[in-house]
């Protein structure tokens, strides 16, 4: 399969089972997907990495072609839905193995709260959908007790935002509150002298 092979995404869905089934329209793609590794951009900006499975069924058209939807699933966490994607562009293209293990995501930002040290990375949401301008990433406790901590800074005003809850759901809710509000001014500490 060609690197420019691209899922445009029309609809997601979730299963209880923890399974999440996207929808689109295929561009360059095999008459069958096999399972891989596949990058995520969300308005032409890469948002993470995700595994997809085989596809189930063999509904692919002609070899390069446009044809009717398809569907591939992961099981990896995804936290986008129906909702966060409409009005969005949202595509899957295959990721070259030297990219699948690169990491985009850095735990010490200046001028950003550090997640707490027992918090990873959340593979996949890297941060729920934002207003224009703000950027963010997530990070969950894996542990028994669970939790995550999200944040979001925008680099244009110097201001930063922090949703911290038991919950995806809850962080996302208050961190998308202080968003709206304006969020708070960037602090540099310890501070920078001159």
């Amino acid at each position: 399969m060609g690197g420019s092979c691209t899922i445009q995404v029309e609809d997601i869905f979730h299963f209880k089972d923890g399974r999440t089934v996207f929808v689109g329209s295929v561009e360059n793609g095999p008459k069958f997907f096999k399972r891989g590794r596949y990058g995520v951009w969300l308005d032409g900006e890469w948002r993470g990495s995700i595994d997809l499975e085989g596809e189930m069924l063999n509904g692919g058209s002609k070899v390069g072609r446009s044809g009717p939807l398809r569907s591939v699933s992961t099981t990896d966490k995804f936290r986008l839905d129906r909702e966060s994607i409409a009005n969005r562009s949202l595509v899957l293209k295959p990721t070259p193995p030297s990219e699948a293990r690169r990491s985009h995501v850095h735990r010490h930002l200046i001028g950003l709260k550090s997640p707490p040290p027992e918090y990873v990375a959340d593979p996949m949401t890297l941060g729920p959908v934002l207003p224009e301008g703000w950027d963010g990433d997530a990070w969950e406790n894996v542990g028994r007790s669970g939790g995550s901590f999200l944040r979001a800074w925008n680099k244009a005003t110097g201001r930063v935002a922090y949703g911290d809850a038991n919950s995806y759901e809850e962080a996302r809710r208050l961190l998308l509150l202080k968003v709206s509000s304006g969020g708070d001014t960037a602090i540099l500490d310890p501070p920078i002298s001159k």
